[in-house]
């Protein structure tokens, strides 16, 4: 089964990171076109219904690019608080 994905729309990563969690149930091939990113789909066993996972993958890659979005728009603010939550300016509460 074939899944496509447009470049404009979809980010590559997020597919990527998406396809991971189906290692368990499917193979797949990632390729390229100059429009679309192009996934075929195999499952590893016959109980699984591809149709199904097809789904699974759309809404999944929907959720990992809103994920992307919000670890790039509060980047700032973890590598801040890492940085604080290491270093030796932390105030004493210590009387």
């Amino acid at each position: 089964m074939t899944i496509l994905f447009d470049k404009k729309t979809y980010n590559l990563m997020a597919i990527k990171r998406t396809l991971v969690y189906f290692n368990d149930a499917i193979y797949y091939e990632l390729n390229q076109n100059d429009d679309n990113i192009i996934i075929e789909i195999e499952s590893k066993n016959d109980d699984i219904d591809l149709s199904i996972i097809t789904k699974d993958i759309k809404n999944k890659v929907i959720d990992e690019e809103v994920r992307m979005s919000i670890e790039n728009e509060t980047k700032d603010i973890r590598d801040s608080l890492i940085k604080y939550a290491f270093s030796n300016d932390k105030p004493s509460f210590n009387e």
